[in-house]
């Protein structure tokens, strides 16, 4: 029905300070492990949730992993575009 479609992989941002705990709380590594677990799977993998100047404003996000519609709309960009100005992409 689609020919052109592809599936992309993204990862969510998530705040710097939340990331620093899943440091402290021993998780960390679980987590970037099941990134890179996952990333072959897809052609493009964009990971958003990596330290940058979006992950480390306080005032964008409700919660540290839920976003002002703002950001979703730079992530749906991006997602749309191949581009990746607030991710690291693969």
């Amino acid at each position: 029905m689609f020919p052109d479609a592809r599936a992309i992989g993204y990862v969510p941002p998530i705040s710097a300070w939340h990331i620093s705990d899943m440091e402290k709380n021993g998780v960390l590594g679980g987590y970037i492990d099941a990134l890179a677990n996952t990333a072959p799977i897809f052609r493009v993998f964009i990971d958003f949730s990596v330290p940058s100047p979006i992950t480390s404003r306080t005032d964008i996000t409700y919660d540290g992993s839920h976003y002002h519609p703002s950001v979703n709309l730079l992530i749906a960009s991006a997602l749309q575009s191949d581009t990746s100005p607030t991710g690291v992409s693969t």
